[in-house]
């Protein structure tokens, strides 16, 4: 037990807030897909807005930010990803404020289980010592592997505090009820943000450049909006995480948001949470939220799909530039196999938006 703290120690990083000052912009409203917000009907069933649901593992310090909270950035995470969390820790969820504006990152997760996400995860996450040592265990013992994962968890929570943890199983089926789950985290305990940034725990965020372009175009008081990159209906995701990518399964679906990263007004969350007990649900969470349950409110979302890159290629030739120019997307998403590079190249990206934004700062 003490050599498994000793490793839990050495892969959580000691994130340092920054505050970066950006120039001043003139802002407009843009895209309010309603002029009207229903209140979400308070009740204690049902898939939306269950009041009663409970949190095994919360942040230390709640929502934080109060009225200046601009960006709540929501990670979805697994149990097993300690590095994935640290990661973010250390690059661009370092970001505490913004030109005033004070943002938020909290990871959300279930419980490690015997048929949890931590079976189906790449060879690279089973390489670490910290790794090899929780999957040496026989199938017999599953159980007592997941019981390790769960119990670093919380002591990650206890030095961190940023994660809020629920009471089921994280494994491939679940996606949805963590989807849910995080919605109602942010109604009920924090529901001040200008804008929600749902992304995965693999996704470099260019902090700077998001707060840029969506202060800008939205101001500082959003309406209810969704802003993501767009999904053709009928069509599958960009990257499918190892699962088949059928054309037959996606046929019937409206156009949906890449589930990789999007950002959702807590007004829209609202309305989401108490239509999402009217729709059946499918096997993508991603799908489910922003394309069928989203469909039912005639919602548009908002394109803003040429500020994403799925070719790691593309920011790896900008981190070798000399150019001093803004990297030229705002989402960087990885592909599913081979990211044996991705760590590293997260570091590079994020150096070098450091220097580069303070040149364009005031």
């Amino acid at each position: 037990m003490a050599a498994r703290i000793l490793v839990f120690a050495a892969i959580l990083l000691a994130s340092a807030n920054t505050s970066p000052r950006l120039p001043d912009f003139q802002h407009r409203s843009l895209n309010s897909v309603s002029d009207e917000v229903v209140p979400l009907k308070e009740k204690e069933g049902g898939r939306g807005g269950n009041l009663k649901q409970k949190f095994l593992l919360e942040p230390s310090e709640g929502c934080g930010g109060g009225a200046k909270l601009y960006f709540l950035v929501v990670v979805h995470s697994a149990p097993s990803h300690f590095r994935e969390r640290a990661l973010i820790r250390e690059t661009w969820g370092s970001v505490a404020a913004l030109r005033g504006w004070q943002v938020k990152v909290v990871f959300m997760l279930g419980l490690a289980g015997e048929d949890s996400n931590e079976d189906m995860e790449q060879g690279e996450e089973r390489n670490s010592v910290k790794s090899r040592s929780l999957h040496s265990f026989p199938r017999a013992r599953q159980s007592h592997r997941a019981e390790s994962v769960n119990w670093l968890v919380a002591r990650e929570s206890m030095i961190e505090g940023d994660i809020v943890q629920g009471n089921f199983t994280d494994n491939a089926g679940s996606q949805i009820a963590k989807h849910i789950m995080g919605y109602n985290w942010v109604h009920h305990q924090c529901p001040t943000p200008r804008f929600v940034l749902k992304t995965d725990d693999d996704i470099f965020v260019e902090i700077f450049h998001l707060f840029n372009f969506v202060s800008a175009v939205y101001g500082f008081s959003p309406g209810p909006s969704l802003v993501c990159d767009v999904i053709p209906a009928g069509t599958g995701p960009h990257r499918t995480n190892g699962q088949p990518n059928l054309v037959s399964l996606h046929r019937h679906l409206p156009k949906y948001c890449s589930g990789a990263a999007y950002l959702v007004t807590p007004t829209l969350i609202t309305r989401l949470l108490e239509a999402a007990d009217e729709v059946d649900s499918v096997a993508m969470d991603d799908v489910y939220m922003t394309g069928i349950v989203r469909q039912k409110l005639k919602v548009s979302p908002f394109y803003l799909n040429l500020r994403y890159t799925y070719q790691t290629e593309q920011a790896d030739k900008w981190v070798r530039s000399r150019k001093r120019s803004p990297l030229p997307f705002i989402f960087v998403v990885p592909p599913s196999k081979d990211r044996s590079r991705w760590p590293s190249l997260v570091r590079e990206m994020w150096q070098k938006t450091k220097e580069i934004q303070s040149d364009y700062s005031i």
